[in-house]
């Protein structure tokens, strides 16, 4: 039972890996898109047709839309695409045993979000017939940045030459990446395969294509098999809508299984299941990351960048933090199983408390700083000395021999050197900002 299942062979798949560009200022943001241009990308404008325009209009809410789907006008969120096919020998160790596949890359998608984390996708293919035990193993693999190939060459370096114009995806000592902070050990897998099985094992199958492990570890006979609790807790996050296919939202990938829901009549790969889907999957994989970001940016800062920190944070959940993106049910129920496997809600939730705890904590040292000058202020108030104040200039200008406009000029630079420290005290970040820009 256990070798038939694992010899199946699917009839189509779908095949993407999903990895992390680092974020682009607003000023160098066009400069970044015209290295890929250069580079060989065509910019994707999304459907021209005025038939495929209505449709989607028709279909998506305007604010998914606009970011995932954005036309030429759009300059905030773009996206690129490159169509070399190349391949990469991946070598895959068993024990002593040693084997070496064929991963065609057929195409590298760019989703670049002005000021925030990018992403990129590639659309895998492999060798024709290969059986689910073997994708499963090709899958977990690639799915790591220090994957080998023939030659020794890392996954990660061979992405960043031959698609990435040379972008690292890795930190050195040398080199630190900002998004090699957030991606975490693995890239991410959005995968789908029509195959044909025995009911009794879909949900099995399910699992172990959709956590990419040991065929028959779903059904508890292999040796990575999981508890029946964790079991059940990952299937809460299962999209089952239709009698013909079901998918998995994980926290590293996406995964559907199910027997003719992936062709249309003739014979091609979906739009929903290579567009829409994928990109509903890919906008929450841009909201997680860039909510990791933030919470590390402010955990960082001062208080006044902190509080700069907060207002961008603001803005940022203003523009994408979307509760719907679809007059159709099952855009929004994906939408919601891959934020639910993500834990998006619990991370808003959590770091909105802990931009209430910051603002109140800079507030109240704002407060003390204010009442300190308020009782200094007060304190020179009550000086017997300012009384004597005419007696004090004339002693100050025979002692000096200056003029009263000499005195003046003295006094004025003085108040101005005391008011630049007052200021430097309440607001040192803002200070240091305009030396900067000098």
């Amino acid at each position: 039972m256990m070798d038939m299942l694992e010899k199946l062979k699917p009839h189509t798949y779908l095949i993407r890996l999903v990895g992390l560009l680092d974020q682009v200022p607003d000023k160098k943001f066009m400069q970044y898109c015209k290295r890929f241009e250069a580079g060989g990308y065509i910019r994707d404008f999304g459907p021209t047709e005025e038939k495929a325009k209505q449709s989607l209009q028709d279909y998506l809410y305007p604010d998914f839309r606009k970011v995932m789907f954005g036309d030429a006008k759009d300059e905030h969120h773009v996206r690129f695409s490159n169509s070399d096919r190349r391949r990469f020998n991946l070598v895959i160790t068993k024990g002593e045993d040693q084997s070496t596949h064929s991963v065609f890359v057929v195409r590298c998608e760019l989703y670049l979000f002005r000021g925030h984390i990018g992403l990129f996708s590639l659309k895998i293919e492999l060798e024709p017939d290969q059986t689910i035990g073997v994708i499963s193993d090709i899958l977990n693999k690639i799915r790591n940045f220090n994957a080998k190939d023939s030659d020794n060459y890392d996954w990660h370096d061979w992405i960043s030459k031959n698609y990435l114009t040379g972008i690292v995806l890795r930190s050195t000592e040398k080199n630190p990446v900002e998004a090699d902070e957030f991606s975490g050990s693995k890239f991410k897998l959005f995968t789908a395969y029509d195959l044909e099985f025995n009911e009794e094992d879909r949900q099995g199958l399910l699992y172990d294509m959709g956590t990419v492990s040991p065929i028959n570890s779903g059904k508890g006979l292999t040796g990575l098999s999981p508890d029946p609790d964790y079991f059940n807790q990952l299937l809460q996050n299962r999209v089952a809508a239709f009698k013909n296919w079901e998918a998995l939202c994980l926290f590293d990938g996406f995964c559907a299984i199910g027997h003719k829901f992936l062709l249309d009549r003739d014979g091609v790969l979906k739009r929903d299941w290579d567009e829409t889907y994928f990109r509903i999957y890919l906008f929450r994989l841009f909201f997680k990351y860039n909510l990791y970001r933030y919470s590390t940016l402010i955990s960082k800062e001062n208080s006044d960048k902190a509080v700069e920190c907060r207002d961008q944070f603001e803005d940022f959940l203003n523009h994408y933090n979307i509760s719907h993106i679809s007059f159709n049910f099952l855009p929004n129920m994906i939408f919601e199983k891959v934020g639910n496997a993500l834990d998006l809600q619990t991370e808003v939730d959590m770091f909105r408390e802990r931009i209430r705890n910051l603002s109140t904590a800079i507030q109240e040292k704002k407060q003390a700083k204010t009442n300190f000058l308020l009782q200094l202020v007060t304190g020179l108030s009550g000086l017997s000395v300012l009384s004597d104040l005419p007696g004090i200039v004339d002693q100050v200008l025979k002692f000096t021999h200056w003029t009263r406009t000499e005195l003046s000029v003295y006094v004025i630079l003085l108040l101005v050197v005391l008011g630049f420290g007052v200021f430097y005290y309440l607001k040192p970040e803002q200070v240091k900002k305009w030396f900067v820009r000098k």
